[in-house]
């Protein structure tokens, strides 16, 4: 038994080898655990955002809040999911909230936020200075589109 393990211990190339396939086999692995684990988090994000959804169609405005934040905490990027925590928090009288939302949601993508946020914003709920901050961002938008 010794004399088979130093033969395998001369050959560096077959050891080398050896642990390149454990790493590749493990990096595999952990790439399928982050995939699953990345599917749970959408899964997550997607359901309390229907429960979300579901408390603020049965007049729960607060309880929607909190499912709203839940699901971002999921998925800090979604569009859908930080535009319905802003009208939720219109819907609360939170307005100053509300707008800080809808104003970064127009400067990250004013082209998917000027069919969503205009009936808010021209619903005469928020204010003033965020319907002019909001014309502002459009026009500079429209400025780059024009220039590109």
């Amino acid at each position: 038994m010794k004399l088979a393990f130093t033969s395998l211990t001369n050959r560096p190339p077959v050891i080398i080898f050896g642990l390149l396939v454990v790493a590749v086999l493990a990096f595999a692995g952990v790439g399928r655990l982050v995939h699953r684990f990345r599917a749970q988090e959408e899964a997550l994000a997607r359901h309390l955002y229907q429960r979300g959804v579901k408390a603020q169609t049965d007049g729960h405005a607060e309880e929607a809040l909190g499912a709203f934040r839940a699901a971002l905490s999921y998925s800090r990027d979604n569009f859908q999911y930080q535009l319905s925590l802003a009208r939720a928090l219109r819907d609360i009288g939170r307005t100053a909230e509300s707008e800080t939302y809808l104003i970064r949601l127009w400067e990250r993508s004013p082209q998917e936020a000027h069919w969503v946020c205009k009936p808010t914003i021209g619903s005469g709920t928020l204010s003033a200075h965020t319907s002019r901050v909001v014309t502002d961002i459009r026009r500079s938008s429209l400025l780059s589109d024009s220039q590109s």
